[in-house]
């Protein structure tokens, strides 16, 4: 019995002994510069001066750390209704979700996902009575189901979370289950994992084991562990069901939630191509340690406030000082009498004067050349006293054999666009679904079949004309075509083009694509 307890591994206790940690979990785009995300366990909120930023090679001014405002989180909670779930294990989730609700505040929403053989998903939500709507739903699901599609519904929760239009900039998944996966057909774990470190979202999972859990729950349960170690400042949890432990569950996630950094950084000097880069952030605590974090990101848009500032005022003192010299004073402008004038009032004599002496020129000119045509016929002229000479002159060819006709100019063909094979093979069970077209220029994805020429019809989150990927001289490359939920390169939104390169993983919609290419 030690031995397994042994095993759980799991303490809510604090963290003052654990090494320094620092997550970033997001990255948004403001006024100021930029808003990154973070958690980490250093118990104090640290000053800008603990913090610095690079965004590629260059550093970035931190301006601000405070504690993460009420803007608003996005939780979903992803509850496991397969048949190894009992009344009291339902209990014990229903409690730790209401218990966690009663910590939100108004610019938070919640939505309720279930999963048994396949999943079921609920819209997001913030009213009180909304959440309980949906935690009655959870009930009436049958729970008698023998199979559970773990993996398949953590990277679907993921998608959601990255793409829905609902999710606010800050948001979490908390995952109720004992961990098993018993669909051998789908999902693997290493597609799951791969999506979690991706996402960059914290993971809260809570093993629902109760109290003398077999070895075999005991062993699914490291498998949730390890998403939350996965995860941005993620945590683990047993549960032994009763109320006191999900009293500190919940307590631990609100607080780990609510004592999130909001890092301001000050673009005032930066500027780029639009290209990625990394973003990272080293926290440096004296007396604790070091820890940092980044990732890449898309800096299309990205430009230093100053700079621009600097420019416009530049080009403000260049106007007034304009004006000034205009409405100035102290000096007389020779030309008074023509400022009430026209531009063709002030110069219409001189442009009468220059045009007729364009046409006198133009008119002796004429006369000075020689006559083309016939010569006139002259008298016969005395021949000159025979002498030395070079010869009789060789008799002129006729004009037309003397320069050979020029053939007409052929318009040259423009270049023909290259031709390549696109392969998108869509991730998420172990049958692969390949999606091939050859193309040369440009190809469309969507779901509107009138707009896109590589539709996707039963994709509801994906718009009618989502994005365009082309074969371009420098690569292939993908734009996102002002779509609803954006497109996403492994795990980055993008804002413009980007130029893709082979196995490159795109989100669009609710489809994760790997994307493939050679010329024809």
């Amino acid at each position: 019995m030690l031995a397994v307890f042994f095993s759980l591994g799991v303490s809510l206790s604090g963290n003052a002994a654990e090494p320094l940690e620092f997550h970033m979990e997001g990255v948004a785009v403001t006024e100021e510069g930029l808003l990154v995300y973070c958690n980490t366990n250093a118990g104090s909120l640290p000053q800008a001066e603990d913090l610095t930023a690079t965004l590629g090679n260059m550093p970035i001014t931190v301006s601000e750390v405070a504690y993460f405002a009420d803007t608003g989180t996005t939780y979903l909670f992803l509850v496991d209704v397969s048949g190894s779930i009992r009344a009291a294990h339902l209990q014990a989730i229903k409690d730790i979700i209401n218990l966690i609700c009663d910590g939100l505040n108004e610019h938070d929403n919640v939505s309720i996902f279930a999963f048994g053989s396949e999943t079921y998903t609920q819209p997001f939500v913030s009213g009180s009575e909304d959440i309980q709507a949906q935690l009655d739903f959870i009930d009436s699901i049958n729970r008698s189901q023998e199979h559970t599609s773990l993996y398949e519904s953590v990277f679907m929760s993921l998608s959601v979370l990255n793409t829905h239009a609902d999710c606010r900039d800050k948001k979490t998944l908390v995952i109720f289950s004992d961990g098993d996966e018993y669909i051998f057909h789908g999902m693997t774990i290493d597609e799951a994992e791969i999506r979690i470190v991706d996402s960059r979202i914290p993971i809260f999972t809570v093993a629902t084991l109760g109290k003398n859990p077999i070895a075999q729950y005991v062993e699914s349960a490291k498998i949730l562990g390890s998403f939350a170690r996965l995860s941005p400042g993620g945590r683990h949890y047993v549960h032994d069901l009763e109320r006191s432990m999900s009293e500190e569950i919940a307590a631990d996630i609100n607080e780990m939630m609510m004592n999130s950094l909001a890092v301001s950084l000050d673009l005032a000097d930066f500027s780029s191509g639009g290209e990625n880069m990394i973003l990272r952030l080293e926290l440096n605590l004296a007396d604790v340690g070091k820890a940092s974090d980044g990732y890449a990101i898309s800096t299309a848009g990205l430009t230093g406030k100053t700079a621009e500032s600097e420019d416009s005022g530049d080009e403000g003192e260049a106007s007034s000082s304009a004006f000034a010299s205009d409405d100035g004073d102290d000096e007389e402008d020779e030309d008074d009498e023509f400022t009430d004038e026209s531009f063709l009032d002030k110069y219409l004599w001189w442009l009468i004067i220059g045009g007729a002496a364009l046409v006198i020129i133009g008119g002796a000119v004429l006369l000075l050349l020689p006559k083309r045509g016939k010569p006139a016929e002259s008298q016969p002229s005395v021949p000159d006293a025979p002498g030395p000479g070079p010869g009789p002159m060789p008799a002129m060819m006729p004009a037309e054999a003397a320069i050979p006709a020029r053939p007409p100019r052929q318009p040259v063909p423009p270049p023909a666009k290259p031709k390549i094979t696109l392969r998108l093979t869509k991730i998420g069970r172990v049958e692969e679904q390949v999606f091939r077209s050859d193309f040369a220029g440009e190809i469309t994805i969507g779901r509107d079949p009138l707009k896109a020429s590589l539709p996707f019809k039963g994709d509801g989150s994906l718009s009618g004309r989502h994005c365009s990927i082309s074969y371009e001289a420098d690569g292939v490359v993908l734009r996102d075509l002002g779509s609803t939920n954006g497109t996403f390169v492994n795990g980055i939104p993008i804002q413009d083009r980007y130029r893709l390169e082979n196995d490159d993983i795109i989100l669009i919609g609710s489809m994760e694509l790997r994307v493939n290419w050679e010329l024809l």
